[in-house]
């Protein structure tokens, strides 16, 4: 597999009023770099805030990073201006959280997958359109197609309005979708449909996904590898399994920890728990960012901001619990 995209030390800043004479900048990202190959999935991990969308719209290059490197296919398109980037966007598409809101509600399930083809001129004529509409659909299993061609996003399931959302990302057959999570608003009992889907079309496409969720636990199956972020920052990387067998990070430990039991048996083992509510990223702490929480604090997680540094082969971490020498 090649390498398809990559963003090196990416921060993405905004700048936020705080009263008539102040202002400050949220670092909703801060010096992240990661790189995803062909056929491969990126899971991110973290509670809200953390910066996991704002890195996916960065990589979409629907947001310009503050500093940093977004390259695609060995192209820098970091300062390309918009008008000159209709390449990228037929190759990079999106799967949005909401199927209730991402879906023009006046426009029919034909028109909706149908819109990039008109919009990147594919296919010269209504029929040749059609027929692309109605593999696209068949490709997320809304079968038979014809039969939700004339219906509108109201009439559908949350399961088939996502299966539309889906089949309109994979209309241009693009190499890279940022699917920012596709499955959280939808009913348990559709999400593994939607996740093994997925992975379907990956292997069908040779897709590259990056997959944003809160659930370390889907993030275990679908991903190939896994990174853990808090507060715009990498604190942990690896493979999934190895992230969730052998966490190192306590962040990680915690969000592990906070995965529901389903055996009764133990519902009455300790957990790991990190201390108050979630930090702003306007007002982010000196030193190690989590600190404020961290049950293992030491001085000098105050003070300095520990390098995300590889502790053993393929497992990264930025801890001073791990010093590295």
């Amino acid at each position: 597999m090649t390498e398809l995209l990559k963003l090196q030390d990416v921060r993405m800043y905004f700048r936020v009023r705080k009263g008539f004479f102040r202002s400050v900048d949220v670092k909703a990202v801060d010096g992240v770099s990661i790189s995803l190959k062909r056929g491969e999935t990126l899971a991110l991990v973290g509670e809200s805030g953390s910066g996991k969308t704002t890195l996916a719209r960065v990589s979409l290059r629907l947001l310009k990073p503050t500093s940093g490197r977004v390259l695609f296919d060995g192209k820098d398109i970091t300062e390309t201006p918009e008008k000159e980037l209709r390449w990228f966007r037929r190759r990079a598409q999106a799967i949005f959280q909401d199927p209730y809101s991402s879906l023009d509600p006046f426009m029919t399930v034909r028109q909706l997958v149908e819109e990039p083809l008109i919009l990147h001129k594919i296919g010269s004529t209504s029929d040749e359109r059609l027929e692309l509409v109605i593999r696209a659909l068949e490709d997320v299993k809304l079968t038979p197609a014809e039969e939700f061609l004339g219906k509108y996003p109201h009439m559908l399931s949350g399961g088939q309005r996502q299966r539309v959302g889906i089949a309109r990302a994979l209309i241009l057959r693009p190499e890279y979708i940022a699917a920012d999570e596709p499955v959280s608003m939808i009913d348990a009992s559709s999400r593994a449909e939607i996740l093994y889907l997925m992975r379907e079309l990956q292997e069908k496409h040779d897709i590259a996904f990056l997959y944003i969720t809160h659930d370390i636990a889907t993030a275990r199956h679908f991903s190939d590898k896994l990174a853990v972020m808090h507060l715009g920052k990498i604190v942990e990387f690896s493979e999934p399994v190895e992230v969730v067998e052998n966490p190192l990070h306590p962040y990680t430990q915690a969000l592990i920890d906070a995965v529901p039991e389903p055996d009764p048996a133990n519902r009455f083992r300790e957990r790991r728990s990190v201390m108050g509510e979630p930090l702003s990223p306007a007002n982010p702490p000196s030193g190690c960012n989590f600190h404020p929480r961290c049950p293992y604090a030491m001085e000098k997680c105050s003070k300095q901001t520990p390098p995300l540094i590889e502790i053993k082969q393929g497992h990264y971490v930025a801890c001073h619990l791990y010093p590295g020498e």
